[in-house]
């Protein structure tokens, strides 16, 4: 029996099995479908879940970009945006042992120095520049650097707008995650906890809609950890050194975490210290050319007729063929602004224009459009400008543009000027248990409600922490200058190490008072060998206008003036020292630049030449042409930029004449220069092609390149086809290849100084080798010390990414090279120092390494 039950046992397990293996082997390719389809869908369910929180957050990116600029209150961004753009990076010098890879040059790059801190210069004369877009598309952190005003905020908002919708024009840009957050909206707590991914939510919350924020920490710490997030962070230009130290800190955080982040952040020009060794390549803001004021201020018309004029009145139809009333005082009220406009930085004309057509300007200056727009925004608030004034104040003191509100209350209510030196911001703890009495509150206080009504108004707006900051920090400056005036309080800012705060408010004290009692302390080049306070305070002179007899200003136009003629310097120190003459707008620059135009050394000509076009000098035009034949290059350049710039029909005319019948050089250069005339030498250069000179027909060729138009390319690619002449054939094949490259002057990801081509070079010229850390930072010691000319000048344009910590020997070497060389090198070492001073150095006096200035 139990033999007869195994013998069943084993032939029904027998069919069973045989059985199931056959159903299975019949049907497994439906399973193995099925089962396909059944992971395909639960990932397609992930991935929906992901697409509709990725869709979410860019649309609340893009909601907060239109809202990131001083005129929210009546347009969003993109109503009246001027697409912001990047100046022209010098490229990287080419050593010998390389492969050299050639550039089109482009006038202004060789004729004016690169000034990251004063790009007017450049903008003047339409200089090469390229859009954020364009650099983020290479994959590169970015460091955005420019004054108070200039548009870093709005670049990095059009950005994020631009990325948030996928119109970059690049696909891999376009996939990546746009998070732009504002430093001042993290908590201190966080920003302080190494915890990078808390961090960045804290500060985006109060920007996520209720779809977002459920579900977006995966979402963000996904997107994180492949590589996909672009973290563009704002107002870290806005801090005193110190909090800039932490800000850098927790930007280190995101790289150690998230090493494949790419970052930009924003910087002021006075320093960036803590950000050298992240990777971060400094750029820097390119001013507005004339050609962009006039389009903001059309542009601005034509929105402010359709969107804010309607509310104010309605008028009668004109009869049919007439012009509009409004439309003819617009175009009336454009025109003043146009001529009249002496703002040169997009916030200050944002302003006059806004002043200009609501009717409340006070006034031409700079000033007097903050003045009307603190009143504006102010309307209803019982003393609030006197209150605002205090905050202002209190910020410059304490060095914390983002003071709680219980501060800014006790400040804005109870705090008397001549106390404001010895107050500091109370910790939170004494904030909850102080309070005011009423009979310390001063005569003339504001109410209670005043900070919420002025958050309400949009003058002053929330930070984390329940902090708060002025809507923009040159507001804040305008008051605290204000504010100073009012205290006589100017030494205890001036005391303060270079930061915006400082900047700012004795900008604008330059208008109400005294900023400098004596400028003495400039003219020793001993104790500042770049000029570094000499040209801070140079910033201030714009204000003074009204003050042109005031002593500090004459002094310090002086020391100026006195640079730029000054023997054996530098052509950027001089251009510095130009530029800021020129914006000071004073009656007497005019003449200046044309005694400089004497003067033996070609250096001083070539920048006075430029002063002039800058001022568009028509009275000098007959010197300039005179120029266009100079013994020096430059200057020939220089003449030509300067008289197009003029632009009447006699200084056109010179330039033609330069064209027809100057050197292949003169040439090159007048047609490079009418590059930037649209109405009359675009048509010169079209026509110039066809000419019957072939070195004409050649020398056009490089003015066309510069324009920016499909025409202008069409006739180089039917130069480069068609010309009989086949020297004309090859520069037209020559400058096609280039143009097809595109913008050359866009850095690209920096890599390791290990990895740096150029110093494995020099390296293997002695037969070593470069391990990273010291080893690399010695080669490049050596490499400045003792390499040929063209390893120096790499070596010091590496400089530009080094830290806080590279040795004075290397700061020895470059002073040696600033005070006893000439021409290029001398110049890229000045530029290394200032690169230097940025990444935290206190440059030490020349006499320390045994180094004279000899009167410099």
């Amino acid at each position: 029996m139990f033999r007869n039950f195994q013998a069943f046992s084993f032939w029904l397990g027998f069919l069973v099995a045989t059985f199931f293996w056959f159903i299975l082997g019949r049907f497994a390719p439906i399973l193995k479908e099925l089962w396909k389809t059944i992971v395909e869908q639960v990932k397609n369910l992930r991935d929906s879940a992901q697409a509709g929180v990725d869709y979410h957050f860019r649309n609340d990116m893009i909601a907060r970009s239109q809202k990131m600029h001083i005129a929210a209150p009546l347009f969003a961004l993109n109503e009246i945006l001027i697409p912001p753009r990047i100046m022209a990076t010098p490229p990287t010098p080419t050593v010998e042992g390389e492969i050299e890879e050639k550039i089109l040059d482009d006038i202004t790059m060789s004729t004016i120095p690169y000034m990251p801190e004063w790009p007017e210069l450049s903008a003047a004369f339409n200089a090469p520049t390229y859009s954020l877009a364009e650099a983020a598309g290479k994959g590169t952190s970015l460091l955005l650097i420019g004054h108070s005003g200039s548009g870093k905020t709005v670049a990095l908002a059009h950005l994020t707008e631009q990325i948030a919708k996928k119109t970059t024009g690049r696909s891999e840009l376009n996939n990546r995650l746009p998070v732009l957050l504002h430093i001042g909206d993290i908590p201190a707590a966080e920003l302080a906890a190494n915890q990078p991914v808390n961090a960045i939510l804290a500060a985006l919350s109060p920007y996520l809609s209720a779809r977002t924020t459920p579900k977006f920490k995966p979402h963000l710490e996904n997107a994180l950890a492949q590589g996909l997030v672009i973290l563009l962070v704002d107002g870290m230009d806005e801090l005193d050194r110190d909090e800039f130290l932490r800000a850098a800190g927790f930007l280190e955080s995101v790289v150690n975490f998230y090493p494949k982040t790419q970052i930009i952040a924003t910087a002021s020009p006075f320093y960036t210290d803590g950000l050298g060794h992240l990777g971060l390549v400094p750029v820097a803001m390119a001013a507005w050319t004339p050609q962009q004021h006039a389009a903001f201020i059309q542009n601005w018309g034509e929105k402010w007729g359709q969107h804010i004029q309607p509310t104010l009145w309605s008028t009668t139809p004109p009869p049919k063929g007439v012009a509009p009333p409004l439309q003819m005082e617009m175009a009336i009220l454009n025109n003043w602004l146009i001529i009249e406009n002496l703002a040169t930085l997009p916030l200050d004309l944002t302003l006059k224009v806004w002043a200009a057509y609501a009717g409340d300007a006070r006034g031409p200056l700079n000033v007097h459009a903050l003045e009307a727009y603190t009143r504006r925004m102010t309307t209803g608030v019982r003393n609030a400008e006197t209150g605002l004034e205090r905050i202002a104040l209190q910020i410059s003191l304490t060095k914390n543009p983002y003071p709680s509100q219980r501060s800014a209350s006790r400040w804005a209510r109870g705090i008397k000027m001549e106390d404001a030196e010895e107050s500091i911001i109370p910790s939170a703890e004494k904030d909850e248990k102080e309070a005011i009495e009423d009979s310390a509150i001063i005569e003339g206080s504001v109410s209670r409600q005043a900070i919420p009504s002025l958050i309400a108004n949009g003058i002053l707006i929330n930070k984390a922490d329940t902090r708060v900051s002025f809507v923009h920090p040159t507001v804040g400056g305008y008051l605290a200058g204000k504010a100073l005036a009012a205290s006589g309080g100017s030494s205890w800012v001036q005391s303060q190490p270079d930061w915006l705060g400082k900047q700012q408010a004795l900008r604008h004290l330059a208008y109400f008072g005294t900023p400098l009692g004596t400028t003495s302390s400039f003219a020793n080049p001993n104790e500042d060998v770049i000029r570094q306070h000499l040209l801070f305070a140079a910033r201030w002179l714009p204000e003074s206008l009204s003050h042109p007899k005031a002593t500090w200003r004459i002094g310090l136009m002086r020391d100026l003036f006195t640079l730029i003629g000054s023997s054996g310097l530098a052509i950027g120190l001089r251009a510095r020292a130009l530029t800021a003459l020129l914006l000071s707008r004073d009656p007497g620059i005019p003449q200046m630049c044309k005694r400089f135009l004497q003067h033996e050394d070609p250096d001083v000509r070539q920048v006075a030449a430029l002063g002039l076009g800058f001022l568009q000098d028509t009275k000098a035009i007959n010197e300039l042409g005179e120029l266009l034949y100079d013994s020096d290059l430059n200057v020939q350049r220089a003449a030509c930029l300067a008289l197009v710039a003029i632009g009447n029909q006699a200084a056109l005319e010179a330039v033609a004449t330069a064209l027809l019948h100057g050197d292949e050089n003169q040439q090159r250069a007048a047609s490079e220069a009418l590059a930037n005339h649209v109405e009359e030498g675009h048509p010169v250069l079209k026509e110039a092609s066809t000419f019957e000179d072939l070195l004409a027909r050649r020398a056009s060729i490089y003015g066309l390149a510069r324009i920016q138009e499909t025409w202008a390319r069409e006739v180089i690619d039917t130069i480069r086809a068609q010309d009989k002449e086949w020297i004309v054939r090859n520069a037209a094949e020559e400058v096609a290849k280039q143009l097809d490259k595109g913008l050359p002057y866009i850095p690209g990801p920096l890599p390791p100084l290990h990895e740096n081509g150029w110093l494995l070079l020099y390296a293997a010229r002695f037969g070593e080798g470069i391990g990273p850390g010291k080893d690399a930072e010695e080669m490049l010691q050596r490499a400045l010390a003792g390499g040929n000319d063209s390893e120096r000048l790499a070596a010091m344009h590496q400089l530009k990414y080094a830290s806080a910590d590279t040795g004075d020997s290397a700061i020895a070497t470059l002073y040696g090279t600033f005070l006893q060389e000439h021409d290029e090198i001398q110049e890229a070492a000045y530029l290394a120092l200032w690169y230097l001073a940025l990444a935290g150095h206190n440059l030490p006096s020349p006499m320390k390494f045994g180094i004279g200035t000899h009167n410099r």
